[in-house]
């Protein structure tokens, strides 16, 4: 899985903290504020675009309204990247994954987009 391959990769630089769905995401939210959060587009049996919206308009979560978000995706569609970039991501990067452009991203977002 993709989480595994990038806590081996940014482990020793950040924290992560994996889900596997997006109900546990919303869940997770409600408990933490994270610095960023790294989405990806395609999960079961929902969207991270969809997870994103979810997440900027929910009422209990008005506390990650405004976390930077890094798309991760294998879609090279200009409808899913320009969804994205309205829900507010600050970078949309595509599989496979480039190691540098995955490590820009995340340090661009956590230094405020």
């Amino acid at each position: 899985m993709i989480h595994r391959l990038i806590q081996q990769l940014f482990g020793d630089t950040y924290e992560f903290v994996c889900v596997e769905s997006p109900s546990e995401a919303m869940m997770e939210l409600m408990h933490t504020t994270p610095d960023a959060i790294l989405l990806d587009q395609h999960l079961d049996m929902s969207l991270g675009t969809e997870l994103l919206e979810g997440i900027r308009n929910h009422k209990v979560l008005f506390h990650v309204k405004d976390t930077p978000v890094v798309m991760l995706t294998s879609d090279r569609s200009a409808e899913v990247y320009e969804e994205s970039l309205w829900l507010g991501t600050v970078a949309y990067v595509t599989k496979p994954v480039d190691y540098d452009t995955l490590a820009d991203a995340l340090a661009s977002a956590l230094a405020g987009g």
